[in-house]
């Protein structure tokens, strides 16, 4: 993983800063042609975007809520996510972020990056 944090197995705030936007567009490209178009960070995007493309903890849970990351109004743990294409909502996949406040940072950087 890039950055030296697979033991962590996640990014930290300043490496999706400097995440390179041709390493996104590559991992993007894998989701979204492996699933035919339902998963990928341009399918989160879009969603992000339908719901006013806002910042803040009320957009971070309605993005949650819309693609499977929160029930009842809690954060799902990562062991309790679908991993099933046809049983996934569109864009639940990948989840690459820990905590609700990096997704936001993280889909900042996909903007960035056009994807």
């Amino acid at each position: 993983m890039a950055f030296g944090r697979t033991r962590l197995g996640w990014l930290d705030a300043d490496s999706i800063k400097t995440l390179a936007c041709a390493d996104l567009r590559m991992l993007n490209q894998l989701w979204t042609a492996t699933s035919g178009g339902k998963f990928g960070f341009s399918a989160q995007k879009a969603l992000w975007l339908e719901l006013g493309g806002g910042r803040g903890c009320d957009t971070m849970n309605q993005l949650g809520d819309a693609i499977g990351w929160r029930k009842n109004g809690a954060w799902l743990n990562y062991n309790y996510l679908t991993f099933d294409l046809h049983a996934a909502p569109v864009a639940h996949l990948p989840r690459v972020w820990k905590i609700k406040a990096w997704s936001e940072q993280f889909l900042l950087r996909v903007q960035v990056c056009e994807l």
